[in-house]
């Protein structure tokens, strides 16, 4: 039996990200994980200067509760809201978790008034 010290286990770079996005800055500031990020940001930014929407909040906390039990915590990356005080959760999605799908489905059961929009490369902002 061979034995592997914590030593000779590969490891990733230190700067590069498991999935191989890139870090971005938005014009707002905030530090993305992804080049997909910041752009969503970008274009969350814009909608609020032109008044297309009232204002957005980057990656709120939602606890996630089911019969007065925390059962995990849910931290999306944009809260939007907008003129007629509608609220929206968007998410920018390069790679799609099963962890994630299920906390989508949860998040839905318990905010089914909040409508939950998937950006991906292809979605048309």
């Amino acid at each position: 039996m061979t034995i592997i010290r914590r030593e000779q286990i590969p490891r990733l770079s230190k700067g590069l990200h498991k999935y191989h996005a890139k870090r971005t800055r938005c014009i707002y500031g905030h530090n993305h994980p992804s080049k997909l990020e910041a752009y969503v940001c970008n274009v969350l930014l814009w909608r609020a200067k032109n008044k297309k929407i009232k204002g957005y909040e980057y990656q709120p906390k939602y606890p996630l509760y089911v019969k007065k039990k925390l059962i995990c915590m849910h931290y999306p990356d944009f809260r939007v809201c907008n003129n007629n005080n509608s609220e929206e959760i968007w998410e920018a999605k390069g790679i799609i978790r099963p962890v994630w799908r299920v906390k989508k489905k949860l998040f839905e059961a318990l905010h089914p008034n909040i409508l939950y929009r998937i950006i991906t490369k292809e979605t048309k902002l």
